[in-house]
């Protein structure tokens, strides 16, 4: 489904935001990147939907190559994002009016946008919103029309950049909630976060540090289990890129802070 080669990507063409990242993610699977600010995670989900193109290497969506100009707008069909912040997201007064956003810019026909919004809607747990105006909604709340309104382009892979950061912790188990249902029905999830029990619902995570893959584990779990260590916590240094949100700093994130970096095998 996806398959990253080489990447490489800078903004100001001096430092590497991406440097030689190698990386496939399967059909179907629930994959998570972690890592702390700056490690270049966010960069690399901007090239999953051709927001970005690598300066070297090649990044292909369901086999089309994201830096082809022309294939832009398939590969914006196919691959949809959700952003850190719904408010950059949301662009209609009415949640029904922002989830059909999306596939009226695809030029679906009425009535089968009617249908995409109601299953959209449903899907992420907001039925009876329709007409519910969206700057009176809860910020969970307001994350969640986001997604149904990328849903209802239906694109076989869902990328969240970091979507429950700004969320309360019941915002996150409802946005967690609906992933997981879409992963059930077989959508290609891939999740941007730094929490670990969003991490711990993946099939395989990768953390990214100073631009590159800096571990790979086949499950979350266990990667968890081996690299936690409780005595860790006094020992991380202030600025390491955990969120306000979480008691603990990331596990992972902990021990990347401590060892130097080695190639992943």
């Amino acid at each position: 489904m996806i398959e990253c080669q080489g990447v490489s990507f800078s903004y100001d063409g001096a430092v590497p935001a991406l440097d030689g990242v190698d990386l496939n993610i399967e059909d179907g699977e629930f994959f998570c990147i972690l890592g702390g600010n700056g490690s270049g995670k966010s960069t690399f989900a901007k090239h999953l939907n051709a927001l970005l193109q690598p300066d070297a290497g090649t990044v292909r969506i369901n086999g089309m190559d994201a830096s082809d100009p022309e294939l832009v707008y398939d590969i914006r069909s196919t691959a949809g994002m959700v952003f850190q912040n719904p408010d950059d997201q949301l662009v209609a007064t009415l949640v029904e009016d922002d989830v059909a956003f999306g596939p009226e810019n695809l030029g679906v026909p009425s009535a089968q946008i009617a249908q995409r919004v109601r299953e959209a809607l449903k899907g992420v747990g907001l039925v009876g919103f329709e007409h519910h105006e969206t700057h009176a909604l809860s910020g969970g709340q307001k994350q969640r029309v986001a997604l149904a309104g990328v849903l209802a382009m239906e694109p076989r892979v869902l990328i969240l950049d970091e979507a429950s950061s700004m969320l309360d912790p019941r915002g996150r188990q409802g946005l967690m909630k609906a992933c997981r249902a879409l992963h059930d029905r077989g959508m290609t999830v891939v999740m941007i976060t730094h929490f670990m029990e969003e991490a711990a619902e993946a099939d395989r995570v990768a953390v990214f540090r100073a631009g590159r893959v800096r571990r790979a584990c086949p499950f979350a779990r266990r990667c968890a289990r081996q690299i936690w260590s409780p005595r860790l916590h006094r020992l991380i240094p202030s600025g390491a890129g955990w969120t306000s949100q979480s008691s603990l700093p990331h596990p992972i994130l902990m021990r990347l802070t401590m060892d130097p970096l080695r190639p992943t095998g």
